[in-house]
């Protein structure tokens, strides 16, 4: 019985004259993956990643945080103050909060933000602040 490829399977092998030998490294590369969605990955990464939703605080505990802050600049001595705010996401609707500590904060009444450890927040994104006398 005759095969398909019996007449030419024993040829030897013969070099091209117009192109030049395809190192095994070449060769190899014209097989490798490739990414043919780029940015495809990132994207579901993105996606996927949880933002939380901003809870509205009512004009009680903004009238608290407000008599917090008066009270804290009044004060000559440190304390020891935690503050939880929350940090709008940059890409995604929603956001963090993010609790930190600090012994000095400022109030701007004006421009209505607190500053403390080299950041500045809005006053409306402060959800707490507790501090210790």
């Amino acid at each position: 019985m005759s095969h398909k490829y019996d007449d030419i399977i024993n040829l030897p092998y013969q070099k091209s004259k117009t192109h030049p030998h395809m190192s095994n490294s070449d060769r190899a590369a014209q097989f490798a993956p490739f990414a043919a969605l780029t940015g495809y990955e990132e994207l579901i990464k993105e996606t996927a990643r949880v933002t939380q939703k901003k809870i509205l605080i009512t004009n009680e505990k903004k009238m608290e945080i407000s008599e917090k802050l008066d009270y804290l600049s009044t004060l000559s001595d440190c304390v020891e103050i935690t503050i939880i705010y929350f940090v709008a996401d940059k890409s995604k609707k929603g956001g963090k909060y993010l609790e930190e500590a600090t012994d000095k904060i400022k109030a701007d009444n004006y421009h209505k933000v607190i500053r403390f450890n080299s950041k500045i927040v809005k006053i409306d994104d402060v959800f707490d602040i507790t501090f210790k006398e």
